[in-house]
């Protein structure tokens, strides 16, 4: 498939950033919103708002992720709200950060990639010492270290990495 070409739609959105950000959007908007149950649009809804509260921590918290928590909130949203889709696609703060995510047919780049599971590696370590250190016998640490274990399996094995061409 030709680069810059979306995997899942067909959409070139190479071709859309000539056109602006509002063609872009509602190229996003087509390839990516599901309309559920009045119910489920809830739940949905309610989820994405937990996840923009979080991305909006992580602009002020050094190490709590931002992009992160916009990307899900905008898989929330997908799911539930075009009105809130496209608010969080244009947001000023990380909306930029979001698209640039969907342009690049949801990949993230390879530092990018790394740099989340130092993280995920050293609040682990952290975590862990503190819950130690507070009396806990070693279940809570075990429980700590394999979530992060598997944290960082699931993104080294399955989110995509931008660049990196399949060798077969």
């Amino acid at each position: 498939m030709p680069a810059g070409e979306c995997h899942e739609s067909g959409i070139g959105w190479g071709n859309m950033q000539k056109n602006g950000d509002s063609e872009l959007i509602e190229n996003i908007l087509k390839a990516n919103f599901i309309n559920r149950s009045l119910i489920m649009r809830g739940v949905w809804i309610t989820l994405g708002s937990i996840c923009v509260v979080f991305a909006y921590i992580g602009t002020f918290t050094p190490g709590w992720p931002t992009v992160s928590w916009g990307v899900a909130a905008a898989f929330c949203y997908a799911q539930s709200s075009r009105k809130l889709f496209r608010w969080l696609l244009q947001n000023k703060l990380f909306g930029g950060y979001i698209l640039d995510y969907y342009k690049n047919d949801k990949t993230i780049p390879k530092h990018a990639k790394n740099y989340v599971c130092v993280m995920i590696i050293v609040m682990a370590t952290i975590s862990s010492i503190i819950t130690t250190a507070l009396g806990d016998p070693g279940y809570g640490a075990a429980t700590i270290c394999l979530v992060a274990l598997f944290g960082v399996w699931f993104i080294m094995k399955w989110v995509p990495t931008r660049g990196v061409v399949d060798e077969a």
